[in-house]
């Protein structure tokens, strides 16, 4: 089975919360991210629309970010991608 695999970087939107699921710890925390270009025509950088990203960490990772991120801090994930898309 292929799984897509993405690195990026950004800054924690909140912090991260810390849960277990049976006796394995899972951190969550949503990381926001914005394309970052050189205008050309006005000389200048620009920022992009942000894209929020949900990201769970699992067992010692997990409480890792849970006791070391904070809000703001500027954070590299490397990880699986999966969509999960909800309708209400």
């Amino acid at each position: 089975m292929n799984e897509t695999t993405v690195t990026f970087c950004g800054r924690l939107g909140g912090e991260v919360t810390l849960r277990r699921a049976g006796d394995v710890p899972v951190a969550s925390f949503r990381v926001a991210t914005a394309p970052h270009r050189f205008n050309r025509r006005t000389g200048e950088w620009v920022d992009g629309e942000t894209q929020w990203y949900t990201v769970q960490a699992w067992r010692g990772l997990a409480e890792n970010a849970a006791h070391s991120l904070h809000r703001g801090d500027p954070v590299l994930v490397h990880g699986r991608l999966s969509v999960h898309t909800w309708t209400t």
